[in-house]
């Protein structure tokens, strides 16, 4: 892995950090912020631009969701860590990776509620908005680790700790792919047959996006996705499908990356 540094340069928009983002208050425990994480919050919408981008490029739907996710929600990330680090200087960062798992595991639940339009359509909103979302949480997992939330290689690791690649260099080479920065031949070294195709015509695009964006959330099984295509009834995803998927994603990038980095030191302890 290559060293942290720098900032990620696609997305829709550039990211600065928010002054309302919350930090975990002085005073509080960790179990006292783990229990209220998230409760009144709602899920981060799916940026329209980037729904779009995505329909267009169906294929690389994940590529084009990480890269907006590092440039959105990495700046958000390090600065909520810094936030809740200056509140809490004697606690170990590592300690919030409940209360983060915690808050993104309850607005998960929350997912399919963003979802309003029917069929492939539904679909793709649904599962876009939880996948959106639990990039975010792994980006937040990753600052609370000790790496930092904007570098570009956040971007490639979300394709790895997702499962849809084996390999950093191959989830940095889709990556390129995905930013035009490679040839889309570049990806054959890495994984061929990547691609699944949907359906026919006018349809094609949003079912074939339907299903990378399960892939992202951990949703691709078929019995999963089949209250979405069958009958086309726009039925949100059930909360358990996705607060499970969200929790097994959580405790992967957990393992991800504490395999690679020791939890940063405490600052020493007053005179």
């Amino acid at each position: 892995m290559g060293g942290d540094g720098g900032a990620a340069t696609a997305g829709d928009n550039p990211a600065a950090p928010q002054d309302n983002i919350a930090s975990v208050p002085p005073g509080i425990s960790v179990d006292a912020a783990e229990a209220s994480a998230g409760a009144n919050e709602t899920p981060s919408a799916l940026p329209p631009n980037l729904l779009a981008r995505m329909k267009n490029d169906p294929s690389h739907a994940p590529e084009h969701l990480v890269l907006a996710a590092v440039e959105k929600f990495g700046p958000e990330a390090s600065l909520w860590m810094a936030r809740t680090r200056a509140a809490h200087p004697y606690v170990p960062d590592h300690v919030w990776v409940p209360v983060i798992r915690t808050r993104f595991v309850r607005l998960s639940r929350y997912s399919g509620a963003a979802a309003g339009a029917a069929g492939a359509v539904g679909a793709v909103v649904d599962v876009g908005v939880l996948a959106w979302n639990q990039a975010r949480m792994v980006l937040h997992i990753a600052a609370a680790l000790g790496y930092d939330p904007t570098h570009p290689d956040r971007a490639a690791e979300l394709l790895v700790i997702r499962g849809l690649q084996t390999k950093l260099d191959a989830a940095r080479t889709a990556v390129d792919v995905a930013r035009r920065q490679q040839e889309p031949s570049a990806l054959a070294q890495h994984l061929p047959d990547r691609v699944r195709n949907f359906g026919s015509g006018a349809g094609r695009a949003y079912t074939e996006l339907a299903w990378q964006l399960a892939r992202m959330a951990g949703l691709a099984a078929v019995k999963k996705m089949a209250m979405k295509f069958v009958p086309f009834a726009g039925v949100p995803l059930g909360a358990i499908a996705n607060s499970s998927a969200t929790k097994k994603l959580a405790q992967d990038a957990v393992n991800y990356y504490s395999a690679r980095r020791q939890p940063l030191a405490l600052p020493p302890a007053p005179e």
